[in-house]
């Protein structure tokens, strides 16, 4: 079985984005101590890092499944979308990722360019981590190929198979 590397990066989506961190509002430091809490932790440099792993709908349910098992046992979040809508290419459940960082800078404009530099660092990792998973789930269910044939039928039409079984 030989996997079609660039089909399979195409089924999957992962989104970065990089906003100023307000969750030090919800602190009880700040009732007490207001916006000085927000200057004695550095808030202005703090950027709230939030990515999203969204896989395509033409994949199987049970890849999807597993996939997304897979990146909950390597620290990401399981979502679902409150809204399914008609048309969507992508499946109603997505991973996760969540972290706040610091970054040094002395204006707004470099402290965005770091996050910025960052994001696409981090989208690549999570991006490769992805491809890992998916690799690893399609090869564990091909050895219950007999199980799992109508599986195998829609990765063949989707291009993701070379060479059939």
């Amino acid at each position: 079985m030989k996997l079609n590397e660039k089909k399979l990066r195409k089924l999957f989506s992962v989104r970065v984005s990089a906003r100023k961190y307000n969750g030090w509002r919800k602190s009880p430091m700040f009732s007490k101590l207001g916006g000085l809490y927000g200057l004695m932790i550095g808030a202005k440099f703090m950027r709230e890092i939030t990515a999203k792993v969204l896989l395509r709908d033409i994949l199987p349910y049970e890849v999807c499944e597993r996939t997304l098992e897979d990146l909950k046992g390597k620290g990401y979040e399981i979502e679902s979308k409150s809204v399914i809508r008609g048309g969507d290419k992508y499946h109603w459940e997505y991973a996760t990722y969540y972290t706040v960082r610091e970054f040094d800078g002395r204006t707004d404009d470099e402290i965005k360019a770091r996050a910025k530099e960052f994001c696409k660092k981090l989208k690549e990792e999570i991006s490769e981590e992805v491809m890992e998973s998916l690799k690893t789930v399609i090869e564990e269910l091909y050895e219950y190929r007999d199980i799992y044939d109508d599986v195998f039928d829609e990765l063949e039409k989707i291009g993701v198979l070379r060479g059939g079984m």
